[in-house]
């Protein structure tokens, strides 16, 4: 269905990344208005889902409508204004059937009225199987060029469409190296615009120092915004509280606007038998590390003009090169740790524990299954008399006897929310 076909606005948004020239900071405009994104990153798999399973961590699209119903008013109550997704796929993988997203588009697109727009992710992409042993890997990259172009020129007119994701965390230590690899993926942008004039190209890059940045900037021409997924600092010393040099050692090898594409620190820590525990002192830390995080964010905004003085723990390190941020992210997801659970018989219906400490965070873990602004709990009565697959053995969210989504999980908001949402509130 397009735009025109639901009654929708039918003129696309156009979005202008300018980069930086002589004093002038880059830059992002949505039909001629600055923008900076106060964003989420979204993936809203429910309980006892997998997004290596169908429908690929994709419920965007009906029979998924209250995921999406569920989100939305709550999100713009929040302030957010982007969404970044990871999987948007308008044929199905498996058997080629149509998944139609513009009911959750234009949904987003709220008739105009407080908008969030939509930074579309492709799974397909993602997967560093396509790029790596790079000579064998054609077919694979062929095939996911083909289908994700397809993606772009269903969606490119919907007006809550930003941009294109071209991939995420795809700058291996192999791939990063490769000029091929980056003549790829600069030609894909480059397709992608072709086929949606007006919308965003994006990379979205695991932080590595710039490395990534200091091989490809020169390479991409046809990339309008670097995305960069970063969980740099910590909590103390107070100085530390941001993303130390991101900003500067960015702005020294690239003019492009920088959106960081993820951010952000799990809600939890470990009690002494190593169970999930949320505390209060770790709910407590979590919010001044999402104040300082975000405070700095504002900070390297293009719109600012000084580095904040006094004011500015990481003043030293400050350049006007951001166009906003996506939190990572709406909800928890309790399959993340599914491979590193795999003697337990339904990992996705259980939340568990991180296997790596990480001082930087909070609560000290990095559980994985933890990051949200929202927790989740399954809808209904005991999620375990749910319906299982034929042949299968786990509940989910689908009801195998009426064919049809179970009611969508319910949202516990943390007070990591109700922090963000103030501070998205104030830019």
């Amino acid at each position: 269905m397009s735009p025109s076909q639901s009654g929708e606005q039918t003129t696309p948004t156009q979005w202008v990344a300018t980069p930086a020239a002589g004093s002038s900071p880059p830059s992002l405009t949505v039909d001629g208005q600055s923008f900076f994104a106060r964003g989420v990153a979204y993936s809203p798999v429910p309980w006892g889902a997998d997004a290596n399973w169908a429908p690929y961590g994709d419920f965007m699209f009906p029979p998924w409508n209250g995921v999406w119903n569920r989100d939305l008013p709550a999100m713009r109550n929040a302030g957010i204004n982007v969404i970044r997704t990871y999987n948007i796929e308008n044929v199905s993988p498996d058997n080629g059937a149509k998944q139609d997203h513009s009911h959750f588009l234009n949904a987003c697109w709220n008739g105009g009225t407080n908008p969030i727009y939509v930074l579309v992710g492709f799974g397909p992409l993602n997967n560093l199987a396509i790029y790596d042993p790079w000579d064998s890997t054609q077919p694979k990259r062929d095939a996911a060029r083909k289908a994700f172009l397809a993606m772009v020129a269903a969606y490119a007119a919907f007006p809550a469409v930003m941009g294109f994701i071209i991939g995420n965390e795809v700058n291996s230590v192999v791939t990063r190296d490769n000029s091929n690899f980056w003549k790829w993926l600069n030609d894909l942008a480059g397709a992608t615009k072709a086929a949606a004039p007006g919308k965003l190209t994006l990379l979205a890059l695991v932080d590595d120092s710039m490395k990534s940045v200091s091989h490809a900037d020169k390479n991409m021409p046809k990339l309008d915004v670097w995305g960069i997924n970063t969980y740099r600092g910590q909590i103390q010393p107070a100085n530390a509280n941001n993303f130390n040099n991101l900003w500067n050692s960015f702005a020294q090898l690239s003019k492009k606007p920088l959106l960081i594409s993820e951010w952000g620190a799990p809600a939890s820590t470990h009690d002494g038998a190593g169970h999930l525990v949320f505390t209060g002192p770790v709910v407590a830390n979590l919010d001044t590390y999402i104040t300082g995080h975000y405070t700095d964010i504002t900070y390297n905004s293009v719109a600012t003009t000084t580095n904040g003085g006094a004011n500015n723990p990481n003043a030293a390190n400050w350049a006007p090169v951001c166009v906003g941020s996506c939190y990572f992210e709406w909800t928890d997801e309790w399959w993340k740790l599914d491979g590193a659970y795999s003697q337990e018989k339904c990992p996705a219906t259980i939340q568990n524990v991180g296997l790596a400490q990480n001082p930087a965070f909070p609560g000290g873990w990095d559980d994985e299954e933890c990051f949200g602004l929202n927790a989740i709990k399954p809808s209904g009565g005991d999620p375990f008399q749910r319906t299982v697959p034929p042949h299968g053995k786990c509940p989910g969210p689908w009801n195998f006897h009426t064919q049809a989504p179970y009611l969508p999980d319910i949202l516990r908001p943390r007070q990591s929310l109700a922090t963000l949402t103030k501070l998205f509130k104030a830019t």
